[in-house]
């Protein structure tokens, strides 16, 4: 018999699902000396599955991104970007899509989290994930960004 596999749908928009994907690859390529993972928060599953999860230690609010590296812990949140369009009566800039926010268990997990001293993001794009890093990890030691 095959090992029991679990179908997981993800909840999160397409974007925010791309986007942490290019955020992962881009850090592994760059830091193979820390580590990044991601959380199980997110992810569709059966009542039962939940209910075993959160016995085992899943938490709500964890952000979705967790790097580790010497005595750095960074948590980051993507969000879906915010989006604009062109107004047809002025031809400015107006919002289309006011982009994705936190959750009231993912502010809890933010305040607590920088509590203990360790640095929370929430960010939409891959250039702002770059410089978060890149601020916090350095671009030294042959490490190329």
């Amino acid at each position: 018999q095959g090992a029991y596999r679990i179908p997981i749908k993800r909840k999160k928009k397409y974007v925010e699902n791309q986007l942490q994907i290019k955020c992962v690859r881009w850090f592994k390529r760059n830091y193979k000396h820390a580590l990044i993972w991601s959380s199980l928060n997110g992810v569709q599953a059966t009542a039962r599955q939940k209910s075993d999860w959160k016995k085992e230690g899943l938490l709500k609010g964890v952000p979705d991104l967790q790097v580790l590296y010497q005595d750095k812990t960074i948590f980051i949140e993507l969000k879906r970007p915010k989006t604009y369009k062109k107004s047809k009566a002025t031809g400015n800039r107006i919002i289309k899509d006011s982009g994705g926010t936190t959750s009231k268990e993912q502010d809890e997990f933010i305040l607590i989290a920088e509590g203990f001293g360790h640095k929370c993001y929430v960010v939409d794009t891959l250039e702002d994930f770059k410089k978060i890093i890149i601020l916090h990890l350095g671009v030294d030691g042959g490490i190329k960004v």
